[in-house]
């Protein structure tokens, strides 16, 4: 068996930041100010190998944050959300490559947004993207 966590969060941080958000694992430092910026959740993964192969199941939630002042009409967030699926999932049959594992498949299992409301004048908006891999080595 192998820890399949580094090399897909690399992956992620590599294809998402390369879009130039400010990105981050795990969760997002106390002093951040962007009006937008992606946090890379931990990996959740379950082992379905068999005899003659090692598998896994893994899904990856990604974040998109943003505020606006007064109002959020979500366009920004929903511009950076689209070109992440692009980067993670460039074509039907495409997946992220990364070091020592091999992502078979790739889908996006959920997307959800979520409106937290007014604090502060601000008004916040994330969207999650929760993806799904067959992962094998």
């Amino acid at each position: 068996m192998k820890d399949i966590n580094n090399p897909l969060i690399t992956a992620y941080y590599s294809a998402i930041s390369a879009l130039g958000y400010p990105t981050y694992e795990g969760e997002e430092p106390d002093d951040e100010l962007a009006k937008l910026y992606v946090v890379i959740n931990d990996v959740t993964s379950s082992d379905v190998s068999t005899k003659s192969s090692n598998d896994h199941n893994a899904t990856v939630q990604v974040t998109v944050n943003s505020w606006e002042v007064k109002y959020n009409n979500s366009e920004a967030m929903n511009d950076a959300a689209g070109a992440i699926i692009t980067a993670i999932k460039p074509e039907p049959l495409s997946t992220l490559q990364a070091t020592g594992i091999n992502i078979v498949t790739t889908s996006l299992q959920n997307d959800s947004t979520v409106r937290y409301g007014k604090l502060a004048g601000r008004v916040y908006i994330s969207r999650n993207l929760i993806f799904s891999h067959l992962i094998n080595y």
